[in-house]
């Protein structure tokens, strides 16, 4: 693996190890249905991001290189978003975020939500080199966020 995955690797975690450790700004008043939306959202965060991991199977790896190991993964959380994985960490730093009310936490946030759309940008490049497919595929698929009402694209069939 190359310095630069690695670089990668560990920016990600220190911007997430910052975010968690920094002060709050004193947490908001939130209603107990608020309360009760974001612990939800926590736990399908969760759940998506293991479901994530799965469908992935043999081409997961915590680097943007592909390692090589298996075919594009198009399916299951794949034919909704490119980077499901990376969805869920933008989405779980936000849940921590927003409630806490601090500048700090909202500035990594900010951050990390610019970070991982690098990181994004840095394996599409690396995917398209790879994979024949990929860039069709771009098209397609949003980067992070699915558009469950986008009318698919039907093709008429081979005759």
């Amino acid at each position: 693996m190359k310095l630069e995955d690695w670089g990668w690797v560990t920016a990600q975690f220190v911007l997430g190890g910052a975010l968690l450790l920094v002060p709050s700004g004193g947490h908001w008043m939130t209603a107990p249905w608020g309360m009760l939306c974001e612990w939800g959202a926590w736990i399908i965060a969760g759940s998506v991001l293991g479901l994530a991991a799965l469908n992935l199977g043999k081409a997961l790896t915590p680097t943007p290189t592909p390692n090589g190991k298996s075919d594009l993964v198009t399916k299951g959380l794949y034919s909704h978003v490119r980077h499901p994985m990376y969805s869920v960490v933008l989405l779980a730093s936000w849940l921590f975020t927003l409630p806490a009310g601090g500048p700090w936490r909202f500035a990594l946030a900010v951050i990390l939500t610019v970070f991982f759309h690098l990181k994004a940008r840095r394996e599409e490049g690396l995917l398209i080199r790879q994979f024949e497919g990929y860039k069709e595929y771009m098209q397609r698929v949003p980067r992070f966020v699915p558009r469950p009402f986008r009318r698919q694209e039907t093709h008429a069939p081979d005759t």
